[in-house]
């Protein structure tokens, strides 16, 4: 088993399959939410946000999940209070969300840098519960979930090529190239 840090990787790690999943996540979620991610891709204050993102280990495929829980979320709880999906039509609705035919797309100021934030710490948990892990304590830390899911489990390393969902904030990764 490969060596990471003082560490191994985890027995459950497994490349392949991490790899499959980030590259149905692109897939899938570009396909649910293409007017939203258009629209974020053409604002600059956006861009700032993904570059800071991007700074702090995020990869793309990080910032499009918090972006289409964020929907979710925008979509689910305006005007409730405690909302969780309880039944198996309201989990469907979840996992099958995708803007509707007039989808008019949220204001850039529901996707500031400390919703995405709270979404992506929330996808650091979920994406535990889906790699087979359980919690056996109440009081769950984001911050030792993503030390763990970083140095045994390479989740802030792995990418897959995809395209330019956030062009604007791309633009300086080809500005100083040597030609």
């Amino acid at each position: 088993m490969e060596q990471f840090g003082n560490l191994p990787l985890h027995k459950r790690y497994n490349e392949i399959e991490m790899k499959k999943a980030i590259s149905n996540r692109y897939r899938n979620i570009s396909k649910a939410i293409p007017r939203q991610l258009e629209y974020l891709g053409e604002s600059k204050e956006f861009a700032a946000i993904v570059k800071k993102l991007r700074r702090d280990g995020w990869k793309d495929w990080h910032i499009l999940l918090s972006i289409i829980n964020q929907m979710l979320n925008l979509k689910h709880f305006i005007g409730k209070t405690g909302w969780y999906p309880k039944t198996e039509e309201e989990k469907n609705e979840i996992l099958n969300f995708k803007e509707e035919e007039y989808f008019q797309p949220f204001c850039i100021s529901e996707f500031s840098e400390e919703k995405l934030y709270f979404h992506l710490k929330g996808a650091l948990i979920t994406g535990c519960k889906v790699m087979g892990f359980e919690f056996r304590k109440r009081d769950i830390k984001p911050g030792k979930i993503e030390k763990f899911l970083r140095m045994r489990m390479k989740y802030f390393d792995l990418d897959v090529p995809h395209k330019t969902y956030f062009p604007l904030a791309d633009e300086e990764l080809y500005v100083n190239k040597p030609t």
